[in-house]
């Protein structure tokens, strides 16, 4: 059972390809499009367990550098933490700071930049 008590790391592992429905995994994504839609879409949610709930997650994004890789975020970037059955968070990088927010995928659509696997510190 993973424990998120001290941080979190978003590895860009080999192993993603493994990833298992316990395994917590992340998505970095961009706004790639607007297409005019209707439909109905998932929210975010606010807790996906073991303690990774949105706040304390976008506390550790805005005072650490949560990436296993050279990144620095650009405005519109789209971070998607999931878990199989938990449903999801989202955050958005807007005005230097990351905050709950998401890409509405019935007309924005995004594409994927990077993936892994959420591990904690």
């Amino acid at each position: 059972m993973c424990k998120f008590d001290n941080g979190l790391k978003l590895c860009t592992c080999d192993e993603l390809s493994e990833a298992t429905p316990d395994d917590y995994t992340w998505q970095l994504r961009v706004l790639d499009y607007y297409e005019p839609a209707r439909g109905r879409c998932y929210f975010p949610s606010d807790d996906i367990g073991e303690g990774l709930e949105h706040q304390w997650i976008e506390l550790n994004l805005n005072c650490e550098n949560c990436f296993d890789f050279d990144y620095q975020p650009k405005e519109g970037d789209n971070l998607i933490i999931t878990k199989a059955g938990q449903g999801y968070l989202s955050f958005m990088f807007r005005n230097n700071e990351w905050t709950k927010d998401f890409y509405n995928e019935i007309g924005e659509i995004s594409k994927l930049v990077k993936n892994g696997k959420v591990k904690p510190v």
